[in-house]
C-alpha cells in the first residue's frame, strides 16, 4: 500500500495498524502532549516535543 508509510502491522476491514513515522510527530502531540488527555495515561504527565520525537 503506497499510502502507508510505515510498515503495515495490521489492517481488517475497519483498522489499520502501522508503524509511527517521523511525520507523525505533530499528530502524537497532539495526544500525548494534551495534559488533560494525559492524565488518564501511565503518570499522567503530557510529553515535550522532544521527548515524543526521541519516543517516535
Amino acid at each position: 500500500m503506497k499510502e502507508l508509510d510505515g510498515t503495515l502491522v495490521l489492517m481488517t476491514e475497519r483498522l489499520l495498524v502501522r508503524r509511527w513515522v517521523p511525520d507523525d510527530l505533530e499528530r502524537l502531540l497532539r495526544i500525548y502532549g494534551d495534559e488533560e488527555a494525559m492524565r488518564w495515561v501511565a503518570d499522567g504527565v503530557p510529553l515535550t516535543q522532544q521527548q515524543a520525537a526521541n519516543w517516535l
